[in-house]
């Protein structure tokens, strides 16, 4: 009998196949973050660290998806950072200029 283990999960076919792996908790996280806010997904993904091969993985914990957490995440998910600011007439000088 097949088992499921921290590196390994069962496919739409029973199979059993390697999870995803994630060098960094943050990569897994900001990854769980989208999947979590799929429409219709209803149960929570959450990442842990592997005690097998150390990395990072994502698994269901049991909790469900409320709209407090789609509201608290979603402006984490997609902060701009303003890191200039560009002149458009001049830029449009510029480019005339070509």
């Amino acid at each position: 009998m097949k088992k499921r283990t921290p590196c390994r999960r069962f496919d739409d076919d029973g199979n059993l196949v390697p999870k995803k792996a994630f060098n960094t908790f943050e990569n897994a996280l900001r990854r769980a973050r989208e999947l979590n806010l799929r429409k219709g997904e209803t149960d929570m993904l959450t990442p842990y660290k592997c005690p097998i091969c150390s990395l990072f993985h994502m698994g269901h914990n049991g909790e469900k998806i409320t709209d407090a957490y789609r509201k608290a995440v979603i402006p984490k998910m997609f902060a701009i950072k303003v890191v200039g600011k560009i002149d458009l007439e001049e830029l449009s000088k510029r480019m005339k200029k070509k």
